[in-house]
């Protein structure tokens, strides 16, 4: 268990801290549904995914230590001790929404509105406004990521997932 934090900053706005909450595999999903209902504008998403995420299952070098992932764990090789998180926002995203039953628009202010306003930053990032940083992720109805922008211009594309070709505006 891994409890939760009210934070206050100077601006005193209130948000609600809890450590990478959707990552930790051991975060008890009771806690993370608590924590939304007492503070749902003050939840924000983060991942502290380590370098191996998206490296799929098998053995990799962290630093100097070998970390083996299996089943979205990563675990020093040979132990049962935590190395650290494999979970990507986006799945971060999901398990947040699983866990706390909130809705898809509440899960992604999560992970973008409420950071950005936390960090001061809600006039560039997390929003769609005229004049934001145009940083935008393409969703589909189970939340998985099929297109990324950065400052307005393609930065990825999941050419397997997509019918649809961002670059050109036509039908792929």
């Amino acid at each position: 268990f891994f409890p939760a934090a009210v934070v206050e900053n100077r601006h005193h706005d209130t948000h609600i801290s809890l450590p990478s909450l959707p990552s930790l595999l051991s975060f008890q999903k009771a806690s993370a549904k608590l924590a939304n209902l007492a503070h749902p504008a003050g939840a924000v998403i983060v991942t502290d995914a380590i370098p191996a995420m998206g490296q799929g299952e098998g053995k990799v070098r962290l630093g100097m230590q070998i970390v083996q992932i299996k089943d979205h764990r990563a675990v020093v090789d040979g132990t049962d001790t935590i190395a650290g998180s494999v979970a990507s926002l986006d799945v971060c995203v999901k398990n947040f929404r699983r866990f706390t039953g909130c809705t898809i628009a509440e899960a992604l202010e999560a992970a973008s509105l409420h950071p950005a306003r936390a960090l001061r930053i809600d006039q560039r990032k997390g929003t769609l406004n005229f004049g934001a940083d145009a940083d935008i992720i393409i969703l589909d109805e189970n939340l998985d990521v099929h297109a990324c922008f950065v400052a307005g211009e393609l930065a990825w594309q999941n050419q397997a997932a997509l019918c649809y070709s961002y670059t050109n505006n036509s039908s792929v």
